[in-house]
């Protein structure tokens, strides 16, 4: 299948679609892989680790280039994106020392326990941030032994092939493995291979769905969530507005993990639309390789469909455009609509740069509408009584509410057992717990 460079359009690359009998296989070359894997100690364990963070760091700037042309992030998010995959690499490789101090690595211990008898982690990624996930789903695969099967989003399969071609030779046979399929070809594999730890990154909404496919098992997982914000704060509120506005159209995961829905109080919502507009007018949308623009294309045109009928359905009910969106190819510049009227809208969690903004006559009502009908992941909450601040954390349906700040792209990690017998935080920054963050 053809890669497609989604600024320009043109053809990237190609990848091949792995074959039946090629994923048939992955089971009995999985096991074997696993258990030759199994006589690795520790130090030739962090030495793997060790060259596949070196080899990464080599080609950052590449890797970086690819990410971009794949996904449509700016570079400068791309180049993070691979900053950040060393460091997780880095703290995989400390966390097999901290392991081994704690005495797991042994042959009755948990990390040794022989991984070939539960199968291998399958991973399935999503577009937003491919290198990240592969290195860290292969770095985690070299710290348990259990071998990796890696589904790429077809959007954007590039970036794992580039990187698995330039360090093949420091993994040892079929421990390290890429599967190219679409949705058919990802029900086929679940259904070829044993396995009892499964991987994920994207939508909640379809983290749900793959586990109805594959049940209860271990599972670490990224979620891409976009996120409501509430503003009840007056004294800061132009550092405020600069932030959420620049966080909200911001392209840094393609549009995901940024503010969907602001609310703000009734009596000031025409100066925050304005200064929005006037912020807003500022971002450069265009190529994302030009590191004066800090807005990109859209990766995946469903997500374009998708910000066009969401936003239909505010202005059928009289909503006010804001700012219009043009859609140019893949580009979209930044949306606001302004609903006249409270709509009890669920998070679209929509991948392209549509923001609502809302008003809320008391902070009970807003804290009713940031909960809306689903609990989520993570809000923001911007407020400077801390007795009313108290109130409303108590009552907002968030695993993470982050006072006086915006959510960070590492409260999106967890991690749930099957893979290590002992808490996972012992990675460190790798992991989110849920918690409330003032």
């Amino acid at each position: 299948m053809d890669v497609i460079d989604k600024f320009s359009l043109k053809k990237k690359g190609k990848i091949q679609k792995t074959s039946l009998s090629a994923i048939t296989s992955l089971e009995n070359r999985t096991y074997l892989a696993a258990n030759s894997y199994y006589n690795l100690d520790i130090i030739e364990r962090r030495r793997l680790i060790e060259s596949f963070s070196v080899s990464v760091e080599s080609l950052s700037n590449e890797l970086a280039d690819l990410v971009t042309s794949e996904t449509g992030k700016p570079i400068e998010s791309s180049r993070n994106e691979l900053s950040e995959s060393i460091h997780a690499l880095k703290k995989i490789e400390s966390a097999i020392t901290d392991q081994a101090d704690k005495g797991n690595f042994s042959n009755t211990g948990s990390v040794l326990r022989n991984p070939a008898l539960a199968g291998p982690l399958i991973y399935k990624a999503s577009y937003a941030d491919p290198a990240l996930d592969f290195t860290t789903a292969s770095g985690i695969s070299l710290f348990t032994g259990k071998p990796l099967v890696f589904v790429p989003s077809t959007i954007a399969p590039l970036t794992a092939t580039v990187i698995l071609e330039k360090t093949a030779q420091i993994f040892p046979a079929d421990m390290i493995n890429i599967v190219n399929v679409d949705e058919a070809g990802f029900s086929k594999l679940l259904n070829s291979v044993n396995f009892n730890t499964f991987g994920f990154s994207g939508k909640p909404a379809d983290f749900t769905d793959v586990m109805r496919k594959v049940g209860i098992r271990g599972s670490l997982y990224r979620f891409y969530e976009n996120y409501p914000v509430i503003i009840w704060d007056e004294e800061n509120i132009d550092s405020i507005i600069e932030d959420v506005t620049i966080s909200s159209f911001y392209a840094g995961s393609c549009y995901f993990n940024r503010a969907w829905k602001i609310i703000v109080k009734s009596d000031i919502i025409d100066y925050v639309r304005n200064r929005m507009l006037e912020i807003s007018s500022k971002l450069r949308v265009g190529d994302p390789m030009d590191p004066m623009n800090s807005m990109g294309p859209v990766a995946d045109s469903k997500e374009l469909l998708a910000a066009s009928v969401f936003s239909g359905m505010v202005k059928s009910d009289l909503g006010e455009t804001a700012l219009a969106g043009k859609v140019q190819g893949n580009l979209m510049e930044p949306m606001l609509v302004i609903p006249r009227k409270r709509l009890e809208f669920s998070n679209p969690n929509i991948g392209a740069p549509l923001t609502l903004l809302t008003k809320a006559d008391s902070i009970e009502e807003a804290v009713a509408m940031a909960n809306n009908r689903l609990p989520g992941s993570y809000c923001s909450l911007y407020i400077d009584h801390i007795d009313t601040m108290k109130s409303a954390v108590a009552r907002l349906n968030y695993a993470s509410v982050h006072v006086n700040d915006l959510p960070g792209k590492n409260e999106v990690l967890s991690m749930r057992m099957g893979i290590l017998d002992q808490p996972i935080s012992d990675l460190g920054e790798l992991v989110a717990k849920n918690r409330l963050i003032i």
